[in-house]
């Protein structure tokens, strides 16, 4: 029965080695899913030492109360705003 003994043995083996790979792929996977929630964490952000700066007012182009000024202007700017 020396054949029959070795063919158990190697069943056993080969059993015993699919088990531990299949540990050491799990353990490989668990550490993968641990990195990943790590990287995807929220971490509360820290508060500013002042007070941030008010965002720039928006660009507009200069007026004038003179109203010779204003008449010679406003045609100008018609045509600006046709040609945007």
């Amino acid at each position: 029965m020396g054949l029959v003994d070795t063919l158990r043995k190697a069943q056993e083996q080969s059993r015993g080695a699919a088990r531990r790979g299949m540990e050491k792929a799990r353990g490989a996977v668990d550490d993968a899913e641990r990195r990943l929630r790590r990287k995807m964490r929220l971490h509360p952000r820290t508060p500013p030492d002042k007070e941030p700066d008010p965002p720039p007012m928006p660009a507009s182009p200069p007026t004038s109360s003179d109203p010779r000024v204003s008449e010679a202007d406003l045609p100008n700017r018609a045509s600006e705003e046709d040609a945007a």
